[in-house]
């Protein structure tokens, strides 16, 4: 039964929310898809087809019940490894009343009224947190990593569930859905109980290792990301996946100089979301026609997540390959949602800057994605030009239509205002070079028919009696010109 709710409670409940206005917490980071991203075509996009995390989709639907019990093995493994003595009764006590005085936290973490008892809510944190950690422990010793201590992989019961559920994309898709998340401060916690002689590390030390293994789970290297540094507490996966990608390569998006400027004058304002709402002049096709080579841009092998990079330099567009498979709309929806989210106006306003003059804004890589391929393709012949380029890879078996129809949801309902200023750049570099090209052009054309004229002249008249013949025509038509103007006006 749940305690009876005192004025104690209500009392810390409202210190929470409070605290979470600052970033200790972050209220509201797990969050709704909002209805303007939402339609007919992508809605399937943003539901768990085989596994649910947190509330919002425990027991939706009949198809999420068989991982319940995968759930239960995984978390029954994890305690295993923690109990030296095969004990587990304790460990089960001590996350059971450490989840149970979470409950404000959790509460504050989702934008949503949850609407479950404090009981249900902490039984259903305490197997997902489980489950999730089980799957980042699992990943370490997959990859033989020596991040983790060697004997956490004695265990008396070895699973084979936790490597089987890591194979299957589906459920890694699934974990990286907008709203179907749990807060990322439960796996620690849990952690710091099952093993606090790994966990009382440095923190900063211990977020990098779950932060790295978080990303190698959804299929990117956390060999990549020594680039950047990942001693960082996010709140769930898919903002783990958001900051990698947004500052993994050349086109980082977070840095002060690659963020979108919001200015409080007017006139300013005004024409930053001119410089936003830009957008390419030229499908792939007519790139090409206006002398812009594209070519597939060479990644790193490490990266097997869904990742985007685009360089354009001296009329050479260079795209990083999308490969599409049956999961690509889930994960690039959703990343695009969690964009969005990041950029309501109170999280804007947190970063305001002390003379109050401005604010920065953290773009989005997902979102300028999906607006660069969707002005790329406009017709059928651009989505084969792609894929004959290697740029465009679907192992989905689609036609060309089908895509062409798949890369428009991917821009369904985006705002124009949180691309990054390598989005702007490239896509001005891109339409001032087609312009450019075509004024070019033109110019030559008007020179080689002037360069024609002059030649056939100079051939004419060096042919027998054409130069007098000429020149009689000529003052011919002056004195005829001259007389009409003599007539028209007279003294």
């Amino acid at each position: 039964m749940e305690k009876q709710k005192t004025e104690n409670d209500l009392s810390k409940c409202m210190k929470t929310l409070l605290k979470s206005v600052d970033h200790n917490i972050q209220s509201g980071t797990i969050s709704l898809v909002a209805e303007e991203h939402q339609n007919s075509s992508n809605q399937e996009a943003y539901i768990p087809r085989v596994v649910s995390m947190g509330p919002r989709y425990n027991k939706f639907k009949e198809e999420l019940l068989h991982m319940e019990e995968i759930k239960l093995r995984c978390m029954l493994s994890l305690f295993h490894r923690a109990a030296k003595d095969g004990n587990i009764e304790e460990i089960t006590e001590k996350c059971n009343s450490a989840i149970w005085k979470l409950d404000d936290k959790i509460q504050a973490s989702y934008v949503m009224d949850i609407g479950l008892e404090r009981y249900e809510l902490a039984k259903i944190m305490l197997v997902d947190g489980c489950f999730l950690l089980e799957l980042l422990i699992t990943k370490a010793f997959e990859l033989n990593s020596q991040l983790l201590p060697n004997h956490l992989n004695v265990t008396s019961i070895h699973s084979p569930f936790p490597r089987q559920v890591l194979k299957n994309d589906v459920v890694l898709s699934d974990l990286t859905l907008l709203e179907n998340q749990i807060p990322m401060f439960i796996v620690r916690k849990l952690s710091k109980i099952l093993f606090p002689y790994f966990s009382g590390k440095d923190s900063k030390e211990t977020y990098t290792i779950f932060n790295k293994l978080a990303l190698s789970i959804l299929g990117y290297s956390y060999q990549l990301s020594q680039v950047q540094s990942l001693e960082i507490k996010f709140h769930h996966l898919l903002d783990v996946v958001h900051y990698f990608v947004n500052n993994n390569n050349n086109n980082n998006s977070n840095n002060p100089e690659h963020r979108v400027k919001i200015m409080h004058n007017s006139t300013e304002t005004q024409r930053v979301k001119e410089t936003t709402k830009l957008k390419l002049k030229c499908c792939a096709t007519r790139l090409e026609v206006a002398g812009v080579s594209i070519h597939q841009l060479a990644q790193d092998k490490g990266v097997g997540g869904l990742d985007f990079e685009f360089k354009f330099k001296e009329g050479k567009l260079e795209i990083a390959a999308l490969i599409i498979t049956e999961t690509t709309k889930a994960k690039w929806r959703n990343v695009i949602a969690w964009e969005h989210h990041k950029m309501d106006w109170k999280k804007s306003y947190s970063n305001k800057s002390t003379n109050g003059s401005e604010i920065y804004s953290t773009c989005g890589k997902f979102t300028s994605a999906a607006l660069i391929f969707n002005d790329l393709i406009c017709c059928r012949d651009d989505v084969k030009l792609l894929k004959d380029k290697n740029i465009i890879v679907d192992h989905t078996k689609m036609s060309n239509k089908e895509l062409e129809e798949f890369i428009r949801t991917m821009s369904f309902g985006v705002d124009h205002g949180i691309v990054g200023s390598g989005y702007v750049e490239m896509v001005r570099g891109l339409n001032d070079y087609t312009a450019g090209f075509h004024f070019k052009r033109f110019w030559k054309k008007l020179i080689h028919y002037f360069t024609y004229c002059y030649e056939w002249c100079i051939k004419f008249m060096k042919k027998k009696y054409h130069f007098v013949a000429t020149v009689i025509s000529l003052c011919t038509v002056v004195q005829t010109i001259y007389a009409i103007i003599a007539y028209q006006l007279p003294k």
